[in-house]
């Protein structure tokens, strides 16, 4: 029985030290209840009981890196040995009972030069001469054993083959006659130990299974003279067993860790035994989300009254001003993503994974109707969503390439849907982007017509706008844009006249200051093009000029409704509201000889949006460059992003919000939700309000509330992940590899979790079982409390009598800010 995720252990005399729940635990070698070493509740790393059994020393990421920490088995309060700031630092063992070993680049020129060095329990480290390791084993007849550094543990790079795998080097007398062991191999070569004499290592190198897939790390051993033979495999752990991570040993025994749990070699002749512990206090217990963090959608209603809220997976009904916090769905075992609203007819649309498979869900926003579920498993993974302006229909773009329209009133999956989609629960492929992710979907304002950006065939970088008149059965859709630039962002304006997208197509290069070359910053650019090839652009040259007085513009755009529909649009629904724009019929030849530029400056600009009357887009800061430097020593905070609304009656551009993040945009487009940093606000979208005239309200978001249960969330992320794995690998057949049963064996160890560090490692080696190194797992933010990070002088120092010697000052180079030598500044 073993009640959390254990990694890192360690034996020595009659105990056993390990990793569970971001802390450093102790339980005796026969196993049982254990007690916690520490309480800092921060990844850690290597815990190394010292000889005398009195201490553990082992790494610790509290701080935000990697330092040397000791602590006292009888409960002495832990001390921190070392400042140095490193990005990697691993404890390798100890010298003897006041010295530590550890490999670390710490004062070394690269990150992935790791060399061995002995910090003693007052802080001193001493380098010594063995050179690049991540593994050390020291003979008591002086021979040495070491491996090299590797790219990544060879559990998160399962049967790596490649030039970064560790390899095993011996130097018999400890002489500095060094001699690569199976020179031959190309697998990994990690954990040296001396056992009773005899030198261990831990490879995944071939072993006796029927094929490569099964190939684990296990133990090898030399039974004689190291190096001399090939060595005899002492374990055999199979996938049901996992690989033999982390091995250390007293001298005479070997402990490590597989799938979490612990397992114990009391000698070379005898059978490995799983250790049972038991690791109390250690379960997760919910905890409350700040509602600025993970916050991810808001769609406001038609009015900007309220908005739908996507939160850590959850979704929300929320009124802007005042009044509670609805949940739609707030269950940590369920994602939910992409929630949009179905026009006006008080529903709500999103993606959820509450059966596995994505499907769709429809909610009311009060609650006055239970959801129901649609196209579960018919949509493979949703990427965007869209509603028609009716709300009857969705746009959906999934994750292969395929643009898909759902009837939302279809029922569940398996009913019978609208004309032209019977048999499939509504669910219509309306078009398909084989060379990659399709962006955009949206509707025009009478849900006739469907566009989105996808790649073009030529380069994945490029886009063209692809439109389609959901009107015509069997319709196929065409190219607006030929896909030669960036095409992104495409939309209807309100009237349904125009297409406005943003396209990086200017060309107006500048030199470089340092090299005789050229560079094109700032090319984007708003644009738009007609949907008839009789109406001419909004903007820009006109036979007749343009209208000034409100009412003569007003005539202007009921004569051009009426020659364009045949008649007058004077319809009003049943609640006496405006019927919405027809839209033209679509010339799509020549559409993009019509495109046309608005009158802005080209610069950096992103995230168009139609409003009314207009078209509101983001104009961002200046670039600041690739490393950030152009802002070293600026303390004033950087021009924030700008919203910018652009007024076809007026042709005038205004910025209506100074600071922006994200934003959208009500259903009437007279309002924007605008979220900068942790704040949310509703503003005009029109217009820039006065300073303090009312119109603009600060929405509480402290009226959301959501629990959260870690293992709950953490099974979700785990069958996300299989699922986002399964659909994006890059080969279809999981190269070669049954991911299915790997799932499967892997699902259970979720139970065991007890920290996100430890979903982290359990992600990475899942992943590793698709035998592809460069398949990685990220964690939102680096471990351990950023804040608390080391500065570092430039400096080479050494211990003297009272104090420090500065041995060297580092030279600065000016023109690399993090380069800058601080005891060289001025002063």
């Amino acid at each position: 029985m073993t009640s959390a995720y254990l990694r890192y252990p360690h034996v020595r005399q009659d105990l056993v030290a390990f990793v569970a729940a971001d802390d450093v635990w102790v339980v005796g070698a026969e196993g049982g209840r254990a007690w916690r070493v520490t309480d800092d509740r921060a990844p850690v790393r290597h815990p190394r009981i010292s000889p005398d059994g009195s201490r553990v020393a082992f790494v610790s990421y509290r701080d935000g890196h990697p330092e040397l920490v000791v602590a006292d088995l009888e409960g002495e309060p832990s001390r921190r040995l070392t400042y140095w700031g490193a990005h990697t630092t691993t404890v390798l063992g100890w010298a003897d009972d006041e010295r530590v070993l550890v490999a670390s680049n710490a004062g070394e020129a690269s990150i992935r030069h790791l060399v061995v060095k002995a910090v003693g329990l007052d802080g001193r480290a001493e380098r010594l001469r063995y050179g690049p390791a991540s593994g050390l084993a020291l003979a008591g007849d002086g021979a040495v054993a070491l491996t090299t550094p590797g790219s990544r543990v060879p559990a998160h790079w399962k049967r790596y083959r490649g030039g970064t795998a560790p390899r095993l080097w011996l130097d018999r007398r400890g002489a500095g006659d060094w001699e690569r062991l199976l020179p031959e191999d190309t697998a990994g070569l990690v954990d040296p130990m001396w056992v009773d004499g005899r030198l261990l290592v831990v490879s995944d190198r071939a072993a006796s299974f029927p094929d490569r897939a099964d190939e684990q790390a296990n133990l090898w051993v030399w039974d004689g003279a190291p190096g001399e033979g090939e060595p005899r495999q002492l374990t055999h752990q199979g996938p049901e067993q996992g690989y033999v991570r982390d091995a250390a040993s007293d001298g005479h025994r070997v402990v490590w860790h597989s799938r979490g749990r612990l397992w114990l070699l009391d000698g070379l002749d005898g059978e490995p035994r799983p250790l049972p512990v038991t690791v109390p206090g250690a379960a997760p217990q919910p905890w409350s989300a700040r509602p600025t963090e993970r916050l991810h959608t808001l769609a406001p209603d038609h009015g900007g009254d309220a908005s739908l809220v996507g939160w850590r997976g959850a979704t929300f009904w929320l009124a802007h001003r005042e009044g509670p916090a609805r949940a739609l769905v707030a269950d940590s075992a369920v994602r939910t993503r992409e929630p949009v609203l179905l026009g006006r007819t008080g529903r709500a649309a999103l993606v959820t994974d509450a059966e596995g498979e994505d499907a769709l869900e429809v909610h009311h926003v009060t609650g006055a109707e239970p959801s129901r579920r649609l196209a579960a498993g018919q949509l493979g993974r949703v990427l965007h969503l869209a509603a028609d302006p009716a709300g009857e229909r969705l746009a959906a773009i999934t994750h292969d390439g395929r643009v898909l329209v759902v009837d939302v009133a279809a029922g569940s999956a398996g009913s019978e849907g609208s004309e032209g989609a019977a048999g499939n629960g509504g669910v219509r492929q309306v078009g398909h982007s084989p060379q990659g992710e399709a962006e955009s979907p949206g509707f025009s304002p009478d849900g006739r017509y469907l566009l989105w950006s996808q790649p073009t065939a030529e380069e994945a970088e490029l886009h063209q706008v692809m439109v389609l008149d959901t009107r015509v059965p069997g319709a196929e859709p065409v190219a607006l844009t030929s896909g030669r630039y960036h095409d992104h962002d495409p939309a209807f304006t309100s009237d349904g006249r125009y297409v406005v997208l943003l396209s990086e197509r200017t060309f107006d290069p500048q030199y470089d200051p340092h090299e005789f070359a050229l560079s094109f910053a700032g090319s984007s650019r708003p644009w738009l093009i007609p949907l008839s090839a009789t109406d001419p652009a909004p903007f820009g040259p006109s036979a007749e000029g343009w209208r000034l007085s409100t009412q003569a513009q007003e005539r202007e755009k009921a004569d051009a409704r009426a020659r364009r529909d045949g008649a007058a649009v004077d319809v009003a629904d049943a609640a006496g509201e405006e019927a919405p724009p027809a839209s033209p019929e679509l010339d799509a030849a020549g559409a993009e000889d019509r495109i046309v530029p608005f009158p802005v400056p080209s610069a950096e600009y992103r995230d168009l949006r139609p409003a009314k009357d207009g078209v509101l887009w983001v104009e961002q800061e200046a670039a600041t460059g690739e490393l950030g430097s152009r802002r070293a020593g600026v303390r004033d905070e950087a021009r924030p992003d700008r919203l910018q609304y652009w007024s076809f009656d007026k042709r005038h551009l205004e910025t209506v919000v100074d600071k922006v993040d994200s934003y959208a945009v009500s259903g009437d487009g007279e309002r924007v939700v605008v979220r900068h940093q942790d704040a949310v606000t509703v503003s005009p979208a029109t217009h820039k309000p006065e300073e303090d005239d009312g119109e603009v309200v600060t929405v509480d978001l402290g009226r959301l509330r959501l629990q959260v249960d870690p293992l709950a969330e953490w099974r979700q992320m785990f069958d996300e992940y299989a699922r986002l794995m399964r659909d994006h690998f890059w080969r279809a057949d999981m190269d070669g590899v049954d991911w299915d049963a790997v799932v499967a064996r892997w699902r259970p160890v979720v139970e065991q979790l007890r920290s996100h560090d430890d979903v982290e490692d359990l992600l990475w080696e899942v992943g590793g079982e698709l035998n592809t190194s460069h398949a990685y797992t990220m964690p939102p933010e680096p471990p351990g409390d950023q804040e608390r990070r080391l500065g570092l002088l430039g400096a080479d120092l050494s211990r003297a009598e009272g104090g420090w010697r500065i041995d060297r000052v580092l030279p600065g180079e000016s023109s690399e800010p993090d380069a800058r030598s601080p005891l060289r500044a001025a002063g």
